[in-house]
């Protein structure tokens, strides 16, 4: 498969709307590999369909994926096989998209994790509630790193229960975090 896809479609402009990547085999990808992968397109505002990727623990950096592109819809990192533990830097990954969605499987791991800084940073990045909240009970059960900062300025969490404990108790207090979002609803 293929180890590199960084800058793939990189100031792409596109007309169909969406790209399906579901079946391409990633599973060989890996360092930086994913960097700038659709930065910077047009035309993506119906998403990419990232749903049957299965991402390697020694893929390290996610960082400017999807940086100002105008990606919407979902990202789809629900694969049972899409490990995540082992990437360091989600930094500016969907910063200025249009994101609406970004799915994650029951198990996955941000053990790695030591930057989050403008993940889904600027004004259009409204991941929903229920995404928001598995990402930060998902954060919270696996990313034992210290002094990490989260940007998900648009973003809400559930107040009360798991959430906000894992959210509030578990990563701020207990880790030192800082997360920038849109508070608790």
């Amino acid at each position: 498969g293929v180890t590199n896809m960084q800058d793939m479609f990189r100031q792409a402009k596109w007309s169909g709307g969406s790209i399906d990547v579901s079946s391409w085999d990633v599973s060989s990808v890996t360092g930086t590999g994913f960097n700038s992968f659709i930065r910077e397109t047009i035309g993506l505002t119906a998403g990419i369909d990232t749903s049957g990727w299965q991402i390697s623990s020694s893929l390290t950096d996610m960082g400017t994926f999807a940086y100002y592109s105008d990606l919407g819809g979902d990202i789809d990192f629900s694969h049972a096989s899409c490990d995540l533990s082992g990437i360091t830097s989600w930094n500016l990954a969907f910063q200025g998209t249009g994101l609406t969605g970004f799915k994650l499987h029951g198990s996955s791991s941000f053990a790695a994790v030591t930057t989050m800084t403008n993940m889904f940073y600027v004004g259009t990045v409204l991941i929903p509630t229920a995404d928001y909240d598995a990402l930060l009970l998902r954060l919270a059960a696996t990313a034992t790193n210290t002094g990490v900062t989260l940007g998900a300025n648009a973003s809400n969490y559930t107040l009360g229960g798991a959430v906000e404990t894992a959210r509030d108790t578990t990563l701020i207090a207990g880790r030192t975090w800082t997360i920038n979002d849109a508070g608790g609803v």
